[in-house]
């Protein structure tokens, strides 16, 4: 819910580049994505909270990060 405050996301790779961004970060972090169902996109990948909540520090902090897809 808190995305839109930093990201443009209609910008449609945002949503790609952030999925890429906290898979990395899970790995990082000992954490294996999980793939779950989902009404509108069939799969999605789900993130455990403290990746979550790391990527959120980390967005917040460091305003270059992801850059390209940032709001302006």
């Amino acid at each position: 819910s808190w995305l839109p405050e930093y990201f443009d996301l209609k910008l449609k790779a945002a949503y790609s580049q952030i999925g890429r961004y906290l898979t990395k970060l899970s790995k990082n972090l000992g954490y294996e994505p999980k793939e779950v169902e989902d009404s509108k996109w069939g799969k999605v990948k789900a993130y455990h909270i403290e990746v979550i909540n790391k990527f959120k520090s980390i967005v917040s902090e460091d305003p270059n990060e992801l850059g390209k897809y940032r709001k302006a």
